[in-house]
């Protein structure tokens, strides 16, 4: 049988390279078209040929009821819960004992019901404690010390803002920078005048800033006065508002004759924060 195979499949191979090209560029075509068909109804049919395997159908799965994670599904409402498995605080029998659900290892497992915010903590053993969470006292946030005075601007007359409060790129170090302060564009020896009544805490040299005036104030506030040329008070003396306490100047890390001003608040816990004076200053002049 086999060499009658071989040679009807020989005789076919020697007919086909014998006809001409364009009766083997059909039969080419036909193949192709053929392959094409097949291969589009095994993508577009799949569950028709799977079917056809005669391939049994999954067995249905439900959820496991033996795991601490199904106990917290469970517990939340996710899942229906048997009438005898569980019963809250006070009822008339409250079982000691679950067996749906065992800690692994002896370590407690703990479950939270997210609508009542309750702890449930399965023990080692199967004991079931539930614990009351307590009330959290409402998140307040520090509080600025208030105070009457209003600000003054600290120059004879309003001065363009040169440089404003926040992110900046540094003039000199070519690096960002938080700013802390206001520049002020005045010119060189322009008084500096007392924004607010209060105690001189520094008058000096202070890094970058150059001849600086620290004032403290009432409220819990203080303000910094930088790049003076000169100062007209001494640590510890009293100024009241609009008093001279020194001039513009140059000092420290700068670019050219400006103001430096900061103004720092006090806050509840007794820390410090910088604030933006801008919108301050700017009523101040106006």
């Amino acid at each position: 049988m086999e060499p009658l195979v071989a040679t009807s499949f020989g005789q076919r191979l020697s007919s086909w390279l014998c006809s001409s090209s364009a009766a083997r560029g059909r039969q080419l075509r036909r193949l192709g078209l053929s392959l094409g068909v097949g291969l589009s109804l095994l993508w577009s049919s799949p569950t028709a040929l799977l079917a056809q395997m005669h391939l049994p159908p999954p067995p249905p799965v439900g959820p496991a009821l033996d795991t601490p994670a199904a106990k917290a599904l469970l517990q939340d409402g996710a899942l229906p819960l048997p009438q005898d498995t569980l019963r809250t605080p006070g009822s008339a029998s409250q079982p000691s004992k679950v067996t749906e659900a065992q800690p692994e290892s002896g370590v407690p497992v703990v479950l939270v019901e997210r609508s009542s915010s309750r702890r449930l903590l399965l023990l080692p053993g199967g004991e079931l404690r539930i614990e009351e969470t307590p009330e959290l006292p409402p998140l307040t946030l520090p509080t600025l010390s208030p105070s009457k005075e209003r600000l003054l601007y600290p120059l004879p007359h309003p001065a363009p803002i040169t440089s404003g409060f926040g992110l900046r790129i540094h003039p000199l170090k070519g690096q960002p920078e938080f700013h802390a302060g206001v520049d002020l564009g005045a010119s060189l020896g322009t008084p500096v005048l007392a924004a607010l009544s209060g105690k001189v805490v520094s008058a000096g040299s202070l890094g970058d800033l150059g001849i600086t005036v620290v004032l403290e104030h009432a409220g819990g506030r203080r303000t910094r006065y930088g790049h003076l040329s000169q100062v007209a008070v001494t640590p510890g003396e009293g100024v009241k508002q609009g008093s001279l306490i020194g001039y513009v100047g140059a000092t420290g890390a700068v670019t050219g004759p400006h103001l430096h001003f900061e103004l720092w608040q006090q806050t509840a816990g007794q820390s410090w924060m910088v604030l933006d004076a801008t919108e301050e200053l700017k009523v101040a002049a106006s």
